[in-house]
């Protein structure tokens, strides 16, 4: 559990992990003729360490920390990661620090008491974890212990109390859009030019005219029309605003005149290679990232599900968007699969190519994947940390936010993990029972940390 220490530091008790590894493999193959490139070791500047499962949070988890940054900057590590298959909890030295000496107490009337908008998607689902956790509702915003809003609301951030937490964060807009997301970790890697941001797919951004060039380049100069790509509009979602260009379509070659310098859209290399759900069906993943404390900084990981299209994967044919995206159909068609029916897709996958893949997978498979998972997500605590995860705005107050997320991935034949997108309001439907039980899981951890980093520090 969080234990008290002192004023200005919560400690993580647990049992001593005297061996940090991420288990990931030296080499990383890049999309279609990119050649392998080598991961390079940096050293720590702060540690980013994410639990993996958020169901034992309370006793035994793993806590995201970033000490004092106003002098450094945040670089997640090839060693920030601990396979979870050797980890039972934290270091036991393990100090999160956050700038404030103490949190502002709740006043006992209205603690464990919490708002929702009337208007909030999914609304019985939280109000159920919110219950199960003994929180009782309150009707007034103003005066609630915890807010949960379906929309951000720029004035709650001015008006919150310093006891008050809410479900929003300001700046994520900076990532929960697709060009956004790509901008943001085009800054990164300008700033960390050492970095190899190996799982973020070849991506150009259509409203930059250095992009265009850069584009047009790949295209003519460098094999690009030879592989398939997808247009991206960057504020829809559930597949739409998706355009698929076959290799050496007319729609490639003219994509640069059709899209106007200035548009918002990106163009993205198509992750061939994929590795396919049984019966040959496309498939991708959602999982979950949690920040339950802007001050101190501390995120979490959750093990998410797999969303399967309902058409049969054809790299041959790329006349629509069925073959290659799983969420054009919406809940309807649309099948899931748990995180153990991913286990085993991957170790079968393994096991059937053993020869190839042993070579580079010195570990389970799986964990090999989640500490992909891992990564790309620290990853994004580091692009987004002056736009969003390390406030300094004078008005808002650090210690309010918190927030729940989705992370989007694609997984190929070599196990190797691709990052697609995160997003700001994953949903919450619970058409199988799976997903009852997640959502159970994360609402409820989510909302007893959150209140756990509060009464100790």
């Amino acid at each position: 559990m969080l234990n008290r220490r002192s004023t200005n530091k919560i400690s993580v008790s647990g049992d001593t992990t005297k061996k940090i590894s991420n288990g990931l493999s030296n080499k990383r193959r890049g999309n279609n003729n990119n050649v392998r490139r080598e991961r390079k070791s940096l050293p720590t500047i702060v540690w980013i360490i994410i639990t993996a499962a958020v169901t034992l949070i309370v006793r035994e988890y793993i806590a995201a920390h970033i000490g004092d940054v106003s002098t450094i900057d945040f670089v997640p590590t090839s060693s920030s990661i601990i396979p979870s298959s050797r980890v039972v909890g934290p270091p036991s030295n393990f100090i999160v620090t956050g700038k404030l000496s103490s949190y502002i107490k709740v006043p006992s009337k209205y603690r464990k008491t919490f708002f929702i908008d009337p208007k909030t998607s999914f609304r019985r689902t939280v109000i159920r974890a919110f219950r199960n956790r003994g929180w009782r509702k309150s009707e007034v915003a103003e005066t609630a212990h915890m807010i949960w809003d379906k929309v951000v609301l720029a004035k709650r951030f001015t008006d919150l109390k310093p006891w008050q937490r809410y479900d929003f964060i300001p700046g994520f807009s900076s990532w929960d859009k697709k060009d956004n997301f790509i901008k943001g970790f085009n800054k990164y890697k300008s700033r960390h030019p050492e970095k190899d941001l190996y799982m973020i797919p070849e991506t150009y951004l259509l409203d930059k005219k250095e992009d265009r060039e850069a584009f047009s380049k790949r295209l003519y100069d460098n094999n690009g029309l030879s592989i398939p790509w997808v247009l991206k509009t960057p504020d829809v979602n559930n597949g739409q605003g998706i355009t698929m260009l076959g290799p050496n379509s007319e729609e490639l070659d003219d994509v640069l005149n059709k899209v106007e310098e200035g548009s918002d859209n990106i163009i993205q290399a198509y992750i061939c290679n994929e590795l396919t759900w049984w019966g040959n069906k496309k498939f991708d993943l959602r999982f979950y990232w949690m920040v339950v404390s802007i001050d101190p900084l501390i995120v979490l990981y959750h093990d998410g599900y797999v969303r399967v299209g309902n058409s049969k994967y054809d790299e041959s044919d790329w006349s629509s968007t069925k073959q290659h995206l799983t969420t054009h159909t919406y809940l309807a068609d649309e099948d899931k699969g748990t995180i153990q029916n991913l286990k085993d897709l991957v170790r079968e996958h393994y096991n059937n190519n053993i020869k190839t893949l042993e070579k580079k997978i010195k570990l389970d498979p799986f964990e090999h994947i989640r500490n992909q998972f891992k990564q790309s997500i620290a990853e994004t605590v580091g692009a987004f940390y002056y736009d969003t995860f390390g406030q300094s705005k004078k008005k808002y107050k650090p210690q309010n936010g918190f927030g729940m997320y989705g992370a989007d991935f694609v997984l190929d034949n070599d196990l190797d993990v691709w990052y697609v997108e995160s997003q700001a309001g994953p949903g919450l439907e619970e058409e199988f029972d799976f997903r009852v039980e997640m959502h159970r899981d994360l609402l409820r951890g989510m909302i007893d940390l959150v209140d756990e980093i509060q009464t100790k520090l």
